[in-house]
């Protein structure tokens, strides 16, 4: 019996999966399972430079110059400070994924219901947050949090909701 050959592509194949709301952040490697819940915000010094992330973060907003920002905090959109937001994912991404040459799959999954669903806007702008961050492919899913199984084969049951997808454009050249 000959041993098992997986793809060098699936073995190398990282995926990322964000859930969020205003006020909590879970961001999975789905492959390892290294995963990091917390709330999502960041300190940023008077540069722009993130200084801390999470809990972390928030004693730092008190009596003291640097900025605290919770990007996800908005009445009306899922995203209230693109800047923030990138930073914040940015955050939370490497410290459940070091820095690496692969480059990943993500999928969003805002959990907060939005009355009338997500805008184009805003499919659009969590796209680009993960483009931003290097994603090979984006996916913003709403729906029902997705299992293990679904995540590793990146499959989504439409049926039990929503899925808008991107490649980077640059991965074909």
């Amino acid at each position: 019996m000959s041993p098992r050959r997986f793809p060098l592509t699936r073995w190398l194949q990282k995926t990322i999966y964000i859930q969020f709301t205003h006020d909590w952040i879970k961001v999975v490697c789905v492959e390892d399972q290294r995963t990091l819940e917390d709330i999502p915000i960041i300190a940023r010094n008077d540069r722009g430079h993130v200084i801390a992330f999470g809990a972390q973060a928030q004693p730092l907003g008190i009596d003291s110059p640097q900025a605290v920002v919770n990007p996800f905090t908005h009445p009306r959109t899922c995203i209230g400070d693109f800047d923030a937001a990138e930073a914040t994912l940015r955050a939370f991404v490497r410290a459940v994924l070091p820095r690496s040459w692969v480059k990943p799959a993500m999928i969003m999954h805002p959990l907060r219901s939005y009355e009338g669903g997500l805008t184009q806007v805003e499919i659009r702008a969590l796209s680009d947050l993960l483009l931003n961050l290097g994603a090979k492919q984006t996916y913003v899913w709403v729906g029902r949090p997705l299992t293990d199984a679904e995540l590793r084969q990146l499959q989504f049951p439409v049926s039990e909701g929503a899925l808008h997808s991107r490649d980077d454009p640059l991965a074909a050249l």
